[in-house]
């Protein structure tokens, strides 16, 4: 999809209220689809975290790939994660609601691991499964609790996604990021593990 497609996907909103359209951005900002509100302790540990958030958010994004889902606004709350997509068939006017645990996701995980098995291969840096990963490293590097992330705002370009954390002093951060730079970061991490393969097999 174009940026200028999932542009007009936006602007054309979603059927939210009596077949009124609503823009996605709009809709979740006024609880109008009563997304679950995230309330995380500062010290408070949950298994997402335990599991490592790039692991888990790169199984949502294939998840989400396997749909053709590209549109969406998701709430971490504990353990479950809450979204609401915009509808990947046209004319592009429905929402889509899902939800995942963190054992729904594992055992996607377990799926794919299973059907992957010892084949090599290629990885796309630019697909949603790499810049979640993405995403999710940069929580787990700041030891943080995973509260939002929003590629759908009308206030932010196609080409940026809103990440939103909360660290152990219990202070809030929202990072607007541009989609290329988690690109770099997820190629990055790609080669770390590669490196890490390599002198494995040398011991």
């Amino acid at each position: 999809m174009t940026p200028a497609t999932a542009q007009e996907r936006v602007r054309a909103g979603y059927s939210g209220i009596s077949g009124y359209q609503v823009p996605l951005w709009l809709g979740v900002d006024f609880g109008l689809f009563n997304l679950p509100s995230a309330n995380f302790g500062a010290r408070e540990k949950f298994m997402a975290k335990r599991h490592g958030y790039a692991r888990v958010l790169r199984t949502l994004g294939q998840a989400l790939e396997k749909r053709g889902i590209d549109l969406f606004d998701l709430r971490c709350n504990q353990n479950d994660f809450y979204l609401q997509c915009g509808d990947p068939t046209p004319p592009y006017l429905s929402l889509v609601e899902l939800r995942y645990s963190l054992g729904d996701l594992n055992d996607l995980d377990l799926d794919a691991r299973a059907h992957r098995g010892g084949s090599v291969k290629s990885v796309n840096f630019q697909g949603l499964p790499e810049i979640l990963r993405a995403l999710g490293r940069r929580v787990d590097d700041k030891d943080g609790q995973l509260l939002r992330i929003c590629n759908s705002e009308s206030s932010a370009p196609s080409s940026s996604i809103k990440l939103e954390y909360q660290t152990h002093d219990g202070r809030k951060h929202v990072e607007d990021l541009h989609t290329g730079a988690l690109e770099d970061s997820a190629m990055h991490m790609y080669m770390e593990r590669t490196r890490g393969s390599e002198s494995r097999s040398w011991k």
